[in-house]
């Protein structure tokens, strides 16, 4: 048996053949290998909903429909993290091109209205210029704060407003009958684990999700923020630049 350098509970990469350098095991790199039972499951639950093994009860359809809806919900959260992994290694992939924010906007809308019952309104000019980043992440964005508003306040209706301007872009996502404390507006971007004295571990009020789409924005030379008043509701706000040589800054 050959002794290694290797300590207990250390656990490390394989390196290339020829390399001597290795690197410590990461949630990154077991992106794929937490993703294939969750989508398994996904698939099984869609299988036995669409009545594939035959026909339900309306109590095993109304449980099976709450096991794909936490699996999809454990699945989200595991690609926050492997995203959030990533960025810390400077190894997250992004596709820069021009791109449609109305398109975007549209998709993401769609993709809102599949999953849940909430109802969203789009205000947007007919004429917006086109912003300059990932088209796939800034959707992500929009997902994020979506999925936020209803999951943990239970909103039932929104509304998506577009005003360019001369050197941005400013998306807000808007629930008026929802009014938030101030203490959890300081909280909602930054990703810290609270543990009592028992060990028992919390995240705090953003989770996971809302500081992956705050340091998104950054990327993108945006920023992402949010208000929250009694007479307006509460108001997230995505401003995203345009590039230099857009005709809206000449």
């Amino acid at each position: 048996m050959t002794e290694t350098d290797l300590q207990p509970n250390q656990f490390t990469i394989q390196p290339p053949p020829g390399s001597t350098s290795s690197q410590p095991l990461e949630l990154r790199h077991l992106s794929h290998d937490l993703r294939g039972p969750l989508n398994s499951i996904l698939g099984f639950s869609e299988l036995l909903l669409d009545g594939v093994e035959g026909p339900l009860t309306d109590l095993q359809t109304e449980d099976i429909a709450a096991i794909r809806q936490s699996a999809k919900h454990l699945l989200q959260l595991i690609t926050t993290v492997v995203d959030l992994s990533k960025l810390a290694a400077d190894e997250l992939r992004f596709d820069i091109a021009d791109v449609s924010l109305p398109d975007v906007i549209q998709k993401s809308v769609a993709i809102i209205k599949r999953d849940s019952s909430v109802e969203i309104a789009v205000d947007m000019p007919n004429s917006i210029p086109m912003i300059r980043g990932d088209s796939d992440r800034i959707g992500q964005i929009i997902l994020i704060v979506s999925h936020f508003l209803i999951n943990h306040e239970k909103v039932k209706k929104m509304r998506l407003i577009v005003k360019p301007g001369e050197a941005d872009v400013t998306l807000r996502m808007i629930a008026s009958n929802l009014v938030m404390a101030a203490p959890k507006l300081n909280e909602l971007f930054e990703l810290t684990v609270q543990v009592d004295t028992q060990g028992h571990s919390k995240l705090s009020y953003g989770g996971v999700e809302l500081p992956l789409a705050w340091q998104l924005a950054a990327y993108h030379q945006g920023r992402l923020w949010i208000e929250s008043q009694e007479d307006s509701g509460t108001c997230f706000f995505l401003k995203l630049p345009l590039p230099v040589d857009s005709p809206a800054q000449k």
